[in-house]
């Protein structure tokens, strides 16, 4: 039988990358190594319920030492940000952290863990920042250093899920599967220690998709601390960039306005011939939402 490339998806999906920056004050926190959601059936209930409190740190947004992953997790998106990374890491002292905001759905497992490669090599500290950071999201935030989170910030994680799977019975198909279920059965087991609860207890919490605002995600060990964070000078103003959208009428060539700031992520603005079209504003906003399974 002719044989399918497997895909591992942590979804939800989608999103951009763009650039920020990050000064940052941060409280001593434990870093563990932890990565994601999975599969297997577990009814035993999730019995941990001592809470963590709720500490806060102030944070500054700047353009030299913060990279923003707002995309989904895919070659292309992870891609771009290793570039960008490498291009900060060469630029900054040695002592000084790289800031990762995330805004994304997820996505693919593979991809992720070619940043997590590129990060790791570097022996810098990357702290991450949490805006919205699903499933795959949710690994790089377990995987990576001081995890910080907005108090509108939203961390969500559930079990993953294989597409695209195919090969002979009895052989190729098999050999892929062992291979994936044992890829994630590390990470969540490394999930789990960086969190503080077992590994039955971490896959029963997520079976049926764990969902955690800013203060409860800490509570909950899932982040260490609130990010009271505002954008510094360097990102203030506007972005306007001109792309191409699929109409009834084909291809059509509209520009957007966005904020430098990452942490507005509404789009402010979409012009078709120079001429703003609200309509087409409230859909690319409600795709934004759309994405991330947000009301």
């Amino acid at each position: 039988m002719k044989k399918i490339l497997m895909i591992l998806l942590l979804t939800p999906l989608v999103a951009c990358s763009t650039t920020s920056k990050v000064s940052v004050k941060v409280t001593e926190a434990k870093v563990a190594h932890s990565n994601i959601a999975i599969l297997a059936n577990v009814e035993k209930p999730l019995t941990q319920t001592v809470k963590k409190e709720v500490k806060r740190v102030s944070v500054t947004l700047e353009q030299e030492n913060t990279i923003l992953l707002n995309d989904s997790v895919n070659e292309t998106s992870i891609a771009k940000l290793q570039i960008e990374f490498l291009e900060k890491h060469s630029k900054l002292p040695r002592s000084k952290p790289i800031y990762l905001l995330l805004d994304t759905p997820g996505g693919s497992i593979l991809s992720g863990a070619k940043l997590l490669d590129t990060i790791r090599a570097s022996k810098r500290k990357v702290h991450t920042i949490t805006i919205f950071a699903a499933s795959m999201g949710h690994v790089l935030v377990q995987e990576l250093g001081d995890r910080l989170i907005l108090g509108s910030g939203i961390l969500m994680q559930h079990r993953a899920r294989l597409s695209g799977i195919s090969g002979q019975l009895d052989g190729e198909f098999e050999s892929q599967l062992g291979f994936f279920k044992s890829l994630t059965e590390q990470f969540n087991k490394n999930a789990a220690k960086r969190i503080g609860v077992t590994l039955e207890e971490f896959k029963s919490s997520v079976l049926n998709e764990y969902w955690a605002f800013g203060s409860k995600a800490v509570e909950e060990n899932h982040a260490d601390a609130i990010a009271d964070a505002v954008c510094g000078e360097s990102l203030t103003g506007i972005i306007v960039e001109d792309k191409e959208v699929l109409s009834l009428l084909g291809k059509e060539k509209v520009q957007t306005t966005t904020s430098k700031c990452p942490l507005i992520q509404g789009f402010l603005d979409v012009k078709i011939n120079g001429v703003s079209n609200p309509k087409m504003l409230q859909e690319f906003n409600q795709k934004y939402k759309d994405e991330r399974k947000l009301p």
